[in-house]
């Protein structure tokens, strides 16, 4: 947990407990911070950025969406790190305490980023970074992002699909088994359908996830396809109460350990 991992020379992944979050630049350069785990994670963030990039800050930090496991260091990063914060237009309202997240009966609120948030820009340009753009990615929430990039098909994937098991939380610590998967909700089921099947054209040669491990080679896209294929398949078996139980646990101690630093 906190750990690195070079996916591309200049993509980094940052294992937190619950999802990662993604540095991208080169080391020595400019560099972009894409979403920032719970509110517990700040610290682990910020010890493997003084890994990867020494002293140099983000240009800016960008969000895939706003529910609190991406967003939910933003503030406490932000008073270490005075940089903009970018997101999808329609994910604006959520993340300026206009619009709450309807699950079922219940509302879910993101943290309120004014005044620093700010709207990507319409072109698709992702700021600070020459070569990547945005893709609208909606269904998991309703202004979901993904970004990528042509020259080396790199996917940063957010939440539009994931590789662990949507029905067996063990695997977001483990990792494994590894597999495109479903994300763990969608806000609408039918929008999220289409923006995994509009990723899946874009044939790419890497996944980096918000869930899970990321996943690469030429089975892939194909990987991917299936996945829409299956899309609308029924999900496996609730998995065991002890494993769960056991995953409770592991994250109370987690909790315990985090508000000691």
């Amino acid at each position: 947990m906190g750990g690195v991992q070079k996916l591309r020379p200049d993509v980094f992944q940052v294992r937190l407990p619950i999802v990662s979050a993604y540095f991208l630049g080169t080391p020595g350069s400019d560099w972009v911070l894409v979403d920032a785990g719970t509110p517990l994670d700040a610290g682990m963030i910020k010890r493997a950025a003084t890994q990867v990039h020494g002293s140099r800050s983000p240009a800016a930090i960008v969000l895939t969406h706003g529910h609190v496991d991406h967003v939910g260091s933003v503030p406490r990063l932000r008073g270490l790190w005075p940089v903009p914060v970018y997101a999808r237009a329609e994910e604006l309202p959520f993340l300026t305490g206009q619009a709450k997240y309807q699950i079922g009966r219940r509302t879910s609120s993101a943290p309120d980023l004014r005044p620093h948030i700010h709207a990507l820009p319409t072109d698709g340009s992702v700021p600070f970074l020459t070569g990547w753009r945005w893709i609208p990615t909606p269904g998991h929430t309703p202004g979901h992002t993904s970004l990528w990039r042509e020259a080396d098909r790199t996917l940063i994937v957010g939440d539009a699909f994931s590789t662990a098991n949507a029905r067996n939380p063990v695997t977001l610590l483990t990792g494994e088994p590894a597999q495109v998967s479903h994300a763990f909700l969608y806000l609408s089921r039918s929008d999220g359908r289409e923006s995994v099947r509009r990723l899946a054209e874009l044939e790419s040669q890497l996944a980096a996830v918000g869930h899970g491990k990321a996943l690469g080679g030429a089975e892939l896209p194909g990987a991917i396809r299936e996945h829409v294929r299956r899309f609308d398949d029924p999900l496996p078996t609730q998995p065991p109460r002890l494993p769960l139980l056991a995953l409770a646990a592991g994250m109370a101690a987690l909790v315990w350990w985090w508000r000691r630093e």
